[in-house]
């Protein structure tokens, strides 16, 4: 006669994994021990991806999409995704994401993805030199319904569609983001956005950003920390700059201005602290 099976309650399994939340390898052990074991473990060992264009990640992306398709409700405990260069230097490249459509296909799947809330890029392109599938998949991930993290660096000439899809972005970072007009776009209204980082863009790139979330004199009504790097060169790049103080005037506690030629910074910052 057999034993009687030893049901554990889900509390109980839940504060056991969540123990080992930071180590994957005892969370990959764990989650064979039983059905609710592999569903906590899943939450944190899918809870970010990320590939980066180092040629052995090739195979990393193939082991993943082997367990998509063995598994297709893992999609569904991946909250960020992150796509690099693999070294960040100047001009570095990701060629077998770019040119994989398998990997593209991928892409689109997880930007369906509900609980999708955090997208990071990381690789010098420019956006026309990637292949249509990518660019569909991409525009599909900026459209994920509670995307509220962005973090950009290096992609020029991003559709300035992509930004006015953001209806929950909270934290937005863009470091030599060139982002291309559109026409006929209702600006998003940015409604959530509370943090606001800008390097290294021009000043047609800066309006273009403002034009995507606001109406003309519109404000960031929940904007509280904005963050510029930008050196401006002529009197159009002061401008874009006063453009987003003005913006974000209503709401801001923390506001700091970094160029090469002046640094300008206040913990707290007040309405009627202007830039002259």
């Amino acid at each position: 006669m057999s034993s009687p099976r030893l049901e554990i309650p889900q509390e109980l399994v839940n504060k056991i994994v969540d123990e080992f939340a930071a180590d994957a390898t005892t969370l990959a052990h764990l989650s064979l021990v039983s059905t609710s074991f592999n569903a906590r473990c899943r939450e944190y060992l899918f809870s970010a991806v990320e590939f980066c264009g180092e040629r052995p990640d090739r195979k990393h992306f193939r082991d993943f999409a082997s367990i998509l398709d063995n598994n297709p409700d893992v999609v569904s405990n991946i909250r960020e995704l992150r796509l690099w260069d693999g070294n960040h230097t100047y001009g570095a490249r990701m060629p077998w994401m770019v040119n994989d459509t398998t990997f593209h296909q991928t892409l689109r799947t997880l930007a369906d993805n509900r609980q999708l809330t955090n997208f990071m890029w990381g690789a010098d392109y420019h956006w026309s030199s990637l292949p249509k599938g990518l660019r569909q998949a991409l525009l599909q991930i900026f459209s994920a319904p509670n995307l509220s993290l962005v973090r950009l660096w290096g992609l020029a000439a991003v559709p300035q569609a992509c930004f006015a899809s953001l209806n929950n972005l909270t934290e937005l970072a863009l470091t030599e983001v060139n982002i291309q007009r559109g026409n006929n776009l209702s600006a998003v209204g940015a409604p959530h956005l509370r943090m606001l980082y800008i390097a290294d863009m021009d000043s047609g790139s800066c309006q273009n950003l403002l034009d995507a979330f606001l109406p003309h004199e519109g404000v960031f009504p929940s904007l509280v920390d904005l963050d510029i790097n930008i050196g401006p060169k002529s009197q159009n790049d002061m401008v874009a700059l006063k453009e987003f103080v003005r913006a974000g005037s209503q709401t801001l506690t923390g506001f700091s201005w970094v160029n090469e030629c002046t640094s300008f910074t206040c913990e707290t910052y007040r309405p009627n602290c202007h830039l002259h």
